[in-house]
């Protein structure tokens, strides 16, 4: 996609570029993206005929802006989530479930409850 895309701005002759088919709502972000990416003007014709919007065209103009940018697309690295050993994993303790009769009488303990401090809170936690 970005290499039709810089074969667009190097040709004098092409003012508009049709994207081809884009039959995901992904791809034709990616293609509003690049054009982004080339300081382009991004429209949609849309076809009415298909509510998902998979029918519809995205056209690119060039604008006076329009350049060939330093970095590519292509060229950035693509960076995987890698695991690292030295982050701890950290597990959020579930209090046990009360009953309903419990809740009812001890409805002044959960206003106690409220007014405790952090470190109260915490050394309970523990």
């Amino acid at each position: 996609m970005e290499q039709d895309v810089e074969k667009f701005i190097r040709d004098p002759s092409q003012q508009q570029f049709d994207f081809q088919q884009l039959p995901t709502s992904y791809l034709r972000l990616a293609a509003h993206r690049i054009a982004q990416h080339y300081s382009l003007q991004s429209m949609v014709l849309s076809d009415n005929n298909l509510p998902d919007g998979s029918g519809s065209r995205i056209i690119v103009c060039k604008t006076s802006e329009c350049r060939l940018p330093r970095i590519l697309l292509a060229d950035i690295p693509v960076n995987l989530p890698s695991e690292d050993p030295g982050v701890l994993k950290m597990a959020i303790k579930q209090r046990p479930q009360k009953k309903r009769s419990q809740l009812v009488n001890n409805s002044n303990s959960s206003k106690s409850n409220s007014s405790k401090s952090v470190e109260e809170r915490k050394e309970e936690y523990n």
